[in-house]
């Protein structure tokens, strides 16, 4: 219905990687999975530079590398992938990362969740285009992890100026938080963003339109 440019998916099995083949979209990059971890960015517009990194959060100085996760974690579950990608737009090139930590469930996730909270800014501060940082952060915009986030990274909440917007659980109003992100730096404008209808997930779509300056 909305017919979006830029499409981030989450929690993308094989089988719904195949069913998505048809939507008409030119380009894509992915980390599909079959358990909850899966992501796909698709593009109308040409996307390069496209990488799929892993997260850990271990401690470094801002100018080191970036901390890459172990065989032994990705085989434990506690490292999840990360897209990373330039997307080509008419106004020019922007940065895309596409992430989603683990849900604070237990001690041990909620430990990883924070560490992969604490590494993206560093992410952000090593690109050179305006970035767009996007997924289901499993925060809330009351948490320390998120204001910390935003401080260290010098990134925007899109919500800001649209009022409350709530994504999950899409089954229970009551409950609702705002836990799916669109995060932008000081080179994109908000222009609208909202929370879409029920499509069947758990969580309700968000819809951003933005320019470039």
């Amino acid at each position: 219905q909305t017919d979006p440019d830029i499409l981030l998916l989450e929690e993308v099995t094989p089988k719904w990687a195949q069913e998505l083949a048809g939507l008409g979209y030119p380009y894509r990059v992915e980390a599909v999975r079959s358990d909850c971890f899966g992501i796909m960015l698709l593009s109308r517009y040409p996307i390069s530079n496209t990488n799929v990194i892993y997260l850990t959060g271990r401690d470094r100085s801002p100018s080191g590398p970036l901390a890459l996760s172990s065989a032994e974690e990705r085989t434990a579950g506690t490292a999840v992938p990360t897209i990373l990608a330039d997307v080509h737009l008419p106004q020019g090139e922007i940065t895309v990362i596409g992430t989603h930590p683990l849900p604070p469930i237990g001690p041990e996730y909620s430990r990883h969740r924070n560490l992969q909270l604490m590494e993206l800014p560093y992410l952000v501060m090593e690109q050179k285009k305006p970035v767009l940082l996007i997924g289901d952060l499993n925060v809330s915009p009351w948490s320390y992890w998120f204001r910390r986030l935003l401080s260290e990274s010098g990134l925007k909440n899109s919500m800001k100026g649209f009022g409350f917007q709530p994504s999950w659980p899409a089954n229970n109003r009551l409950l609702r938080i705002p836990i799916d992100h669109v995060l932008h730096d000081e080179h994109i404008v908000i222009h609208s963003r909202s929370i879409g209808k029920s499509v069947g997930s758990d969580h309700l779509p968000v819809i951003v339109d933005f320019t470039v300056r």
